[in-house]
């Protein structure tokens, strides 16, 4: 099982820059990321100690590496492996082309979530996509989603 995840929007709240801007405190982290909203990233942790799911990176975050995407992940505390990221086929490229594009190169992968914020410019992903308010990211309605969505893959 994987899921295809973004990051701005997810993780990267708009409602915690918000936040963290109102306390004159700084949006970034020592090494220059961007900080996580904590309930989102828990959020996450939690839905990931509960599935199955490894990690496919679909976030325009993809163009720093696949190794620093791992650092980063395990950096943030998410134990579940960052196995790959999605191919970049160009700005006018939707997010779900290339979602399908390596679905289509990884046909043994049966069985996936996308959690993005934006659309994906695609219908097909449908069934498997959990589309968040950025304002809010991968908030209570969007775990309870994602977990109808697993529950009915099992």
């Amino acid at each position: 099982k994987v899921l295809f995840l973004d990051i701005d929007g997810v993780l990267n709240t708009t409602h915690y820059i918000s936040v963290l801007e109102g306390r004159d405190e700084s949006v970034m982290d020592k090494d220059w990321h961007p900080k996580w909203d904590p309930l989102a990233l828990g959020r996450l942790k939690q839905f990931l100690e509960i599935t199955d799911y490894v990690i496919v990176i679909s976030s325009s975050w993809r163009d720093q590496g696949l190794a620093a995407m791992k650092a980063l992940f395990k950096k943030r505390g998410i134990k579940r492996e960052v196995i790959d990221i999605t191919p970049d086929m160009g700005f006018a490229a939707s997010r779900g082309s290339e979602i399908n594009l390596w679905l289509t190169t990884h046909p043994q992968c049966t069985s996936y979530l996308v959690i993005d914020d934006n659309p994906l410019g695609s219908s097909h992903h449908d069934s498997s996509f959990v589309r968040v308010n950025g304002y809010f990211g991968f908030d209570e309605t969007a775990f309870q989603r994602a977990m109808n969505i697993y529950l009915t893959s099992v």
